[in-house]
């Protein structure tokens, strides 16, 4: 009368094969995240001389007279 044999995976619990595609899933689309936030942060980077960063002071102001 026992069918847990039969069943593939007790309930609540994923296979093996399962949670190694979801892991696999889950691991590319963090590196992917990064690498188009990296490049979208390269891409729009202003340089230092356009907008000068709170608590920093520019070289072309401080080397005014």
């Amino acid at each position: 009368m026992n069918n847990d044999r039969n069943t593939p995976a007790p309930k609540g619990r994923m296979s093996r094969r399962t949670a190694l595609i979801v892991a696999g899933a889950l691991v590319l689309v963090i590196v992917l995240f990064f690498i188009i936030r990296s490049a979208i942060t390269l891409s729009t980077i202003p340089t230092p001389d356009e907008t000068p960063r709170e608590g920093t002071v520019s070289p072309s102001s401080s080397s005014s007279p």
